[in-house]
């Protein structure tokens, strides 16, 4: 009788290692979710500072386009494909 004891004993042991590897595996996914979540953050929020850098320069040199255009520094007919290739 004290042999199905101790089978039960060891059936129990490898249930609750199982249970710890599966909780100790679910932590470091948890973990690995966070990091990639931060890292991910953080280059969109250097990618939209990026962008609004971009979108400044693009009005920047728009507005330098015509004004050249205007103070005759720039041909007229030249203007409208650098103004396209802007967009």
């Amino acid at each position: 009788m004290q042999m199905g004891h101790s089978i039960g004993d060891t059936s129990e042991r490898n249930v609750a290692d199982e249970v710890s590897r599966f909780i100790e595996q679910s932590k470091e996914l948890q973990e690995l979710a966070t990091s990639l979540i931060s890292r991910t953050s953080k280059e969109e929020a250097s990618l939209r500072q990026r962008t609004v850098a971009l979108r400044s320069n693009i009005k920047m040199l728009r507005s330098f386009i015509d004004s050249s255009v205007k103070n005759a520094n720039l041909d007229p007919n030249n203007a409208p494909k650098m103004v396209e290739e802007l967009s």
